[in-house]
Formats: C-alpha cells, structure tokens, sequence
C-alpha cells in the first residue's frame, strides 16, 4: 500500500516548486499530498490540526524559508530543537533520517526585524506548531528550512524570485530514498515497554526515549547496546546521555 506523504509549506510558491519536484519523480510507494498554511503560527495550527484530521498521512515534510542572523551559504539545514520564543518552551525534534545540518531554531509569533529578537541563530514563525500537531497526532515528520534572508527592517519584504530559486535548489531525490528505508525499516511498531518499566518513565519521559531513539537509528547507533552499557544510570542521567549523545 503506498505511504502518504504530506509536504507543508507557507508560501503557494515554496509548494509549487515542491510540486513541481515531485511531479518529475514517479514512485510507486509514495502518494504525494500537499498543504498551504499561510504565515503565521495560528494559520499553521489550525491548518495543520484540520488537516490530519480528515486525512490519512503517514510522513510529513515541512519545508520552507527561515530568517538567519547572519549571512550563510543558504544550504538546507534540518531542525532538531526549537525554541518558542514567546514563553522559552523548547521543544525536540525526531530525528528519523538526516538531509542537513542539524540546527536549533527560534520560533516566533511575530516578525523579527532586529537580531537581539532572535534567541537562535535561524528563526521562523510556524516551526514550533508542526512540532506541537504531529507529535500530538503522533505522525512522524521532518522540518527542513533554506536559510533566505538576514534579519533586519528588510524581513518584512519579500523577494519572491530569489525564494524562487532557492527551493529550486532542493533535491528531493535523497528525501525519496531516506522515506524509502524509513518505511522499510519501520514496518513493525518499536515496542518501548521494557525501557518504560526498567525506569518508571513517565508518558512525556516516554515520549523523549522514542524520539532519541530514532535519532540513534538515524546515526546508525546501537540503542540496545547503549542500553546495556548504561541501564545502571539513574533515569534522568541515561535521558540526559541519549539527548546529547551524537554520531561518531
């Protein structure tokens, strides 16, 4: 049965070059569906949210545009922690497969014209709401940004030729394959019950192994051995250990 993948962007012409990407790309495991939010955080929860709601999806793939503070070679980076930078919640990002660097992201409810704004070195207005709706749906996902433009009074203005451009510049080729053994690998539902019982984990304590779990599948790291090694670690300690834990 083919995988429903669900490609979410902001601006119709960010979804048009995703479109026009995947319609050169014919795959017989993959239905390619696609969601115009709109800018702005409440645009894209109550798109989202609606949305999955009266749809069956599988993946999703958030892809647009971000402020950066300073220039930057514009190459598509990869979320994996953003921080909302109206009340300083931090969310974690899964991370199932890697296309980019892995960077953390400010998350904004407005636009952000001066640097000392920021919080982080890459910022947007939506990332912190697809975090909130797949996870609570529990649909796995990914969010990818282009670095566009440095932050500055200019930010409130558009250069839609050179937004154009740089989403022509992504190659969905990789994200196909990566989706590809995703869903190869991932055929039968990972049961965490004997980490939550060896711990006592709580449900958001749960939630935080699984995702450091498929971050240590991304980096091809051995979970059951790194379990073994350290399971005499209190749980806050073996938590901490798989959160900063990286690819060697």
């Amino acid at each position: 049965m083919k995988k429903n993948i669900l490609f979410v962007s902001a601006l119709k012409l960010e979804l048009d070059m995703i479109k026009e990407q995947t319609s050169q790309y014919s795959e017989r495991d993959f239905c390619f569906k696609f969601l115009l939010t709109g800018v702005g955080n409440y645009n894209v929860i109550y798109t989202l949210q609606d949305y999955l709601t009266k749809n069956e999806i599988d993946f999703v793939v958030n892809i647009w545009v971000c402020w950066v503070k300073k220039e930057t070679n514009k190459k598509l980076v990869q979320v994996y922690r953003i921080k909302n930078l109206a009340n300083e919640k931090e969310a974690l990002v899964p991370i199932y497969f890697q296309l980019g660097e892995l960077i953390s992201l400010g998350s904004s409810e407005k636009i952000i014209t001066k640097q000392e704004d920021m919080g982080e070195d890459f910022v947007d207005m939506e990332s912190f709401w697809i975090d909130f709706v797949c996870s609570k749906k529990k649909i796995p996902f990914i969010i990818l940004k282009i670095p566009f433009d440095t932050i500055s009074e200019a930010s409130k203005k558009v250069d839609i030729s050179e937004i154009k451009a740089l989403m022509q510049s992504f190659d969905i080729t990789q994200l196909i394959s990566e989706l590809q053994k995703f869903f190869s690998f991932h055929t039968e539902e990972k049961s965490f019950e004997k980490y939550k019982k060896y711990f006592l984990l709580t449900f958001a304590e749960t939630e935080i192994l699984k995702k450091n779990y498929y971050k240590f599948q991304a980096f091809h790291i051995d979970f059951e051995a790194f379990f073994e090694k350290n399971k005499a670690k209190t749980k806050k300690e073996f938590l901490q250990l798989m959160e900063n834990t990286k690819d060697e």
